[in-house]
């Protein structure tokens, strides 16, 4: 492409400003003003306004605004501009109508356009879902003149191509198998939180240096802090370098990844409007807008939380919200030595699910509160077929035994733990509890633990791992209303959930269970 037909004079090709003066000659799609007139038709507009004839359709032809162009606002400038600085990641979370797809899509364009022999990918989730973003990459091209001089456009074979010198904009799903060997100028990551696995993520990053190239990260909140991407958003937030409302920016060590961030947390007044509008810096998103969405019958709470709010959280089928759940969360959550009143539920899972072990304290406070000890266990097994050790999992209940002289343990009778269970009784000289796994008992079980939850009575340490084993469980009906903890539609382990339960519904017997009978004796 010519540098008179997107340069402003004076501007460097590869910087901020460049970028913004190219986009400010990109022309967005058309408003669907048809929909507009539909509205104001339900609202009692007459028939001859609602229903225009050909004078009046001929005069609102007339009346078409002006094409709009892109107009790069100030936070999408703050996150490029460690891009074209050379940074080799960059991340950037918004929710959802906060123009991502369109400002990936114009960034693509134009690395297409300056970069020399450009091998530019967009992966996502699916190829259909990155072929939406190629969709708004084409629209660009389409609707203009200019481009369509430098750029074909291959949409069956899902690219674009530079006529130049046949650099490419291509789609590649999220899989293992297209990523490896390649060598990249740019990787756009569309929608990460929807990625089963982030070994593409890894073979693209792999693949920067044979040319120098970029990636860049966009997404919206996930539901599953402990998937592998929720995961690398907590290690990246550990290194926070500038932090306003509900903006955050962290910065690697390296100094070769960063993380942009616009969120508010599961204790922020969510119905507050000017908070949540601070969570959507996009001047065409208002608090009145919002308004009207939060308002709207459709609105569920947790889709209003993870998709404008930005936080990451379940859908409304879970049987406890990330709302729910921050607020218990305590420092340094810890259980005292030789306390009594201590439950340790055990979930054990040898081959396909994890082994939760979860120490719980009926506390003497009024009214009845329990915590959760920050030393629990989560163990996973190796994998392959290959069955967890026993001796890692008699290591913490050991460990736990020590600890805490007085405690009784809780099991699942159903899950192959016949030869603990005599270990502990026998080695340990500690009291076990076989946990019925009848629907009334683990209904009970349940309904507890959420009822503590709520009433903002359960205590725990907000270890990542235990909390999203507790976000995702679901609700199984187990007949009336009744209802346990079980997996969801993705299949997450849960377990933590499963021995939490069993040990606070002990706690919940020995809390009702009556005083024992006393023989009168008459001295």
């Amino acid at each position: 492409m010519t540098a008179t037909a997107v340069e402003q004079p004076r501007l460097e090709p590869g910087t901020v400003e460049h970028f913004k003066a190219f986009c400010s000659r990109l022309t967005l799609p058309p408003k669907a003003s048809v929909k507009k007139k539909r509205r104001r038709r339900r609202r009692g507009a007459d028939c001859e306004t609602a229903v225009p004839g050909p004078s009046a359709a001929h005069q609102s032809r007339s009346r078409r605004p002006a094409a709009q162009r892109l107009i790069i606002e100030p936070f999408q400038e703050v996150a490029l501009e460690d891009y074209f600085d050379g940074i080799a990641e960059t991340f950037v979370m918004l929710p959802k109508g906060n123009a991502k797809s369109m400002l990936a899509a114009a960034l693509g364009i134009y690395h297409l356009c300056f970069v020399d022999e450009a091998e530019a990918f967009i992966f996502a989730a699916s190829r259909d879902q990155a072929a939406r973003l190629l969709k708004y990459a084409a629209g660009f091209v389409r609707r203009s003149p200019v481009l369509q001089k430098h750029l074909i456009l291959r949409l069956g074979s899902r690219e674009i191509r530079a006529r130049r010198d046949g650099g490419s904009l291509k789609v590649l799903a999220a899989d293992p198998d297209t990523a490896d060997g390649i060598a990249p100028t740019l990787v756009i990551c569309d929608e990460l939180h929807r990625w089963k696995t982030l070994e593409p993520y890894v073979l693209a990053k792999e693949g920067l240096g044979k040319r120098d190239g970029q990636l860049i990260g966009i997404s919206t909140a996930g539901e599953d802090k402990n998937s592998e991407f929720g995961r690398m958003r907590t290690e990246a937030l550990k290194h926070i370098v500038e932090q306003l409302g509900a903006y955050k920016c962290a910065l690697a060590p390296s100094d070769e990844f960063i993380w942009h961030e616009w969120s508010l947390s599961e204790t922020d007044d969510l119905t507050d409007m000017e908070l949540v509008k601070s969570a959507n810096p996009l001047a065409q998103i208002t608090v009145e807008s919002l308004r009207e969405r939060y308002l709207s019958p459709g609105t569920r709470r947790a889709w209003w939380a993870r998709f404008v709010c930005g936080i990451w959280t379940r859908d409304d089928d879970a049987a406890i919200s990330a709302m729910e759940w921050a607020p218990n969360q305590v420092d340094h959550c810890e259980i005292p030595d030789d306390a009594l009143n201590v439950m340790i539920g055990v979930d054990l899972g040898w081959r396909r699910d994890t082994t939760a072990i979860v120490p719980v304290w009926m506390m003497n406070t009024k009214p009845l509160t329990v915590r959760v000890d920050r030393r629990l266990a989560i163990e996973t097994p190796p994998g392959e077929g290959k069955s967890l050790a026993e001796d890692i999992v008699w290591a913490h209940l050991e460990e736990m035994a020590e600890r805490w002289p007085n405690a009784k343990f809780v099991f699942d009778p159903n899950a192959n733990a016949g030869h603990l269970i005599e270990r502990i009784e026998t080695e340990l000289q500690r009291e076990v509890i076989i946990q019925a796994q009848d629907p009334a008992p683990m209904a009970q079980a349940a309904g507890l633990v959420m009822e503590l939850v709520r009433n903002k009575r359960l205590e725990h340490p907000g270890v990542v791992e235990y909390s999203s084993q507790i976000l995702a469980a679901y609700l199984r009906s187990v007949g009336g209303e009744k209802y346990r903890f079980d997996k969801g539609p993705g299949g997450s382990h849960m377990d933590a959930a499963i021995a939490t339960a069993q040990a606070v519904r002990q706690l919940h017997v020995l809390a009702t269970a009556p005083p024992p009978i006393r023989p009168y004796v008459i001295s």
